[in-house]
């Protein structure tokens, strides 16, 4: 990679957008003694930073040229928000107040050493965010919920827009269209609800699409490899274009190329491609411009409807009598939350609250209540009337 765009210059960049956010936040804050300080230690390092950033301002003028309606978020706004981990798009929203001296990202970083371990979410140490009324979202995944807000009425018509498509998928595959389409909506959402605005993957979402395009499918082959022998930190993240979230479904790119992988084997390698999707298999640059289009989403909902109905099979491994009997709403909030948190850390989590339910010698339930679940479901009949006016049916379900 070719000076400015070296592994350096794209660290300091993301360093910036990342105490932009936390300083946002600080701002917004109650003015107590601790967070002024972190928030003049902030401003010094992030004037020092821009001062060495070859990439800021051209990636500014970018972000108003991707984007020149992205709302922000009102003076005075009181809501509040936690961080979120993987697939999602939860975090600082406005209004949100520090619950203690460090940030996801560890305070101040100095320019071309990693930096500090900031708190880890949603698995479990300090360190988050919550509203000016100290309350949480319930989340008894043991992950940090993002805000259960409203959908935007540029979210409802996304959704309208998109209904026949993700009907269209749904039947295809014989999944939940409902989870489909509410998995992409709840992603979609981060770029246009202004309480969203400050949010580390709303202010950043857009990197994502910016950075994988333009590389090779030899490139991203070469990128998938190296992230499936280490995962990279957070802070490497911008390094690697297979750990980079895109589109209005915001996928992980690894994830689109496991999931690619698995219809192949399924299907394609049988000479069935219900999807479409064969096209992409030696062309991970086409799948990857076609996974960033906001207007043609055939490949976005192709894809969040492979990953949703993977959660099926995820949470009836789990506990099946616990997944047979919740409804089918509940479902797809858990499916919602499958989709953004990715099956890892939800894994982790929902294994701990077995272990500590048999100790108890309690029943199990799975709790929608987490990340992106308790949205779905607040959101639930915003959802069903617009995919009835999309598909001009009255059906409110598949």
């Amino acid at each position: 990679m070719s000076a400015p765009y070296n592994s350096h210059q794209l660290r300091i960049l993301w360093n910036i957008k990342a105490n932009e956010v936390l300083i946002g936040a600080l701002r917004r804050s109650p003015p107590r003694e601790h967070n002024l300080l972190w928030l003049a230690s902030l401003a010094q390092e992030n004037s020092e930073l821009k001062s060495r950033s070859l990439l800021y301002e051209p990636f500014q003028i970018w972000v108003r040229k991707y984007n020149p309606d992205q709302p922000r978020v009102p003076a005075g706004n009181s809501d509040g928000g936690q961080w979120t981990d993987e697939g999602g798009s939860g975090g600082v929203t406005g209004g949100a107040q520090l619950a203690s001296g460090h940030g996801r990202f560890g305070g101040a970083v100095a320019v071309g050493r990693k930096p500090e371990t900031g708190p880890k979410a949603p698995d479990g140490t300090a360190g988050q965010l919550v509203g000016r009324a100290g309350g949480r979202v319930p989340a008894d995944q043991g992950n940090s919920s993002q805000p259960a807000t409203k959908f935007t009425g540029e979210t409802r018509k996304f959704i309208t827009r998109h209904a026949a498509t993700a009907q269209r998928v749904a039947d295809k595959l014989g999944g939940s269209r409902n989870a489909v389409i509410g998995a992409v909506a709840n992603e979609y959402d981060t770029r246009h609800n202004p309480d969203l605005a400050a949010d580390v993957r709303g202010a950043l979402q857009g990197t994502g699409d910016w950075w994988v395009s333009g590389n090779t499918h030899q490139q991203l082959l070469d990128y998938y490899n190296a992230i499936k022998v280490r995962e990279p930190d957070w802070w490497q993240k911008p390094l690697n274009a297979a750990s980079m979230d895109v589109g209005p479904g915001n996928i992980r790119v690894e994830t689109a190329i496991d999931l690619l992988r698995e219809y192949d084997a399924e299907h394609i390698a049988r000479g069935d491609d219900p999807l479409h999707l064969a096209k992409y298999v030696d062309h991970y640059d086409t799948l990857l411009k076609d996974l960033s289009d906001f207007d043609k989403t055939d490949t976005t909902f192709a894809f969040a409807a492979l990953k949703v109905r993977n959660a099926d099979r995820f949470f009836f491994d789990k506990d099946s009598t616990a997944w047979n009997r919740i409804s089918d709403d509940v479902k797809d909030a858990l499916r919602v939350t499958y989709y953004k948190m990715g099956e890892k850390t939800l894994s982790r989590n929902i294994d701990q609250r077995i272990a500590r339910s048999r100790r108890k010698k309690e029943q199990f339930d799975f709790d929608p209540h987490g990340d992106g679940g308790q949205q779905h479901l607040n959101n639930l009949e915003v959802i069903l009337r617009a995919i009835m006016e999309g598909l001009g049916t009255d059906r409110s379900k598949h």
